[in-house]
């Protein structure tokens, strides 16, 4: 199954106003320096800078796949960088639904924004154990914005460990690491 990620009209117009604000700020910074010579070099960089990560934010194409055993997400990014996260299917703790927290019952040595921001799904969370430095196993998780035909998809080839809670995964993870 492929699925790739999606173009909210509101989300358009949330993130637009933004990049347009700061897009007019440099152009009037650039013609203030052209016209009348004044340099405020920071203020310049500081109107790229966010208008770099707006667009970069805005502009991001997400491909979810899965097949028999791995779970694959490729990012396409403005600057045309393309990455691609791949996870198997018996690495994967399990997707709960996204809460903000201070303090999660897990600790994630990674965690990666796999979503665009013009995307107005419900953001899903998939923890993960992953081989790091000197082979360490570590936690880590994505952030991904499925649609609930993906999700159902999932279910079937992960019963038990989609669309469940955070304490289930943690209980999980516990059990896991002290067998």
């Amino acid at each position: 199954m492929v699925e790739s990620s999606q173009v909210d009209k509101k989300n358009v117009i949330v993130l637009g106003i933004p990049i347009a604000y700061f897009l007019v700020m440099t152009l009037l910074s650039i013609y203030a320096w052209i016209k009348y010579g004044v340099v405020k070099p920071m203020d310049l960089f500081v109107y790229v800078l966010f208008l770099a990560v707006l667009a970069e934010r805005a502009a991001g194409k997400y491909v979810y796949e899965i097949d028999d055993v791995n779970f694959k997400i490729t990012k396409k990014s403005l600057f045309m960088n393309t990455k691609i996260f791949t996870v198997p299917f018996t690495d994967i703790l399990g997707v709960y639904r996204y809460k903000a927290k201070l303090v999660g019952l897990l600790k994630f040595r990674h965690t990666n924004r796999l979503h665009s921001a013009l995307d107005a799904r419900t953001v899903w969370t998939m923890a993960y154990i992953e081989s790091g430095k000197k082979g360490k196993q570590e936690n880590s998780r994505n952030y991904i914005k499925p649609s609930d035909a993906l999700l159902a998809f999932l279910e079937t080839k992960m019963t038990g460990r989609v669309k469940v809670t955070e304490e289930e995964i943690a209980v999980r993870q516990f059990t896991a690491e002290n067998d």
